[in-house]
């Protein structure tokens, strides 16, 4: 069975294995174990990561999900050698991940994802912006009405700039990056309250952007 999708997470398991936490379109999260990949001679060790797009072939048995090939259709690259790039992809995997219930549909919320990582991965914008749109878009989609919340008006205005675009026009709008991360740093309240949602990711991206290094444009 070949099932696409993308790789949330990729946990080490055993001597050599790993277990690896994908969201499908056909079966929603699913964990699939990758036997022997951490060997130096395994040939699937390349597709056993996060953020790994493309055809997962599995077997399924009592135990679960054993993969046995992987079809890599994007592996977005660049968010591996940028610091930004990377906590704003990790971000929308951490969400994905929590907010989703496994053995349901998650179609919609996984074309959202792969559209704000593709922006996120060869824009030129902030990344920040991207991950803000991709946030705002399943908040719009569980029925949560940021309107309602208590807002700053330079947060509003954000928020409203990215309601009705596209992922990749997210870095066309004349905002300023530290709008994006007040953005951000409003918004997380937002999601544990009316999503149940803790973001461990989000402790990390504060300590970066509030760093002197990334304030002097340092952090790659």
């Amino acid at each position: 069975m070949d099932y696409k999708g993308v790789c949330l997470r990729a946990t080490n398991y055993k001597e050599k294995d790993k277990l690896l936490t994908v969201a499908t379109f056909e079966k929603g999260i699913i964990t699939v174990t990758a036997k022997g990949v951490r060997s130096s001679k395994a040939k699937l060790c390349a597709g056993c990561m996060p953020l790994v797009f493309g055809e997962f072939g599995v077997t399924e048995s009592r135990g679960g999900y054993v993969l046995t090939g992987i079809n890599i259709e994007e592996s977005f690259r660049n968010c591996w050698t940028d610091t930004t790039r990377n906590l704003a992809a990790v971000l929308i995997l951490e969400t994905i991940e929590k907010t989703c219930i496994r053995g349901e549909t998650i179609a919609f919320e996984l074309l959202l994802a792969l559209k704000a990582l593709q922006e996120i991965n060869y824009g030129s914008a902030y990344p920040f912006a991207a991950a803000v749109w991709f946030l705002l878009g399943m908040l719009k989609y569980t029925g949560v009405d940021y309107s309602v919340e208590d807002l700053p008006t330079n947060v509003k205005k954000v928020l409203d700039a990215l309601s009705d675009i596209s992922a990749e026009d997210s870095g066309t709008l004349d905002m300023l990056p530290t709008d994006i991360d007040t953005t951000l740093y409003y918004i997380n309240p937002i999601l544990k309250n009316r999503l149940s949602l803790n973001l461990s990711v989000i402790k990390e991206i504060y300590t970066v952007i509030n760093s002197e290094a990334f304030r002097n444009g340092k952090v790659s």
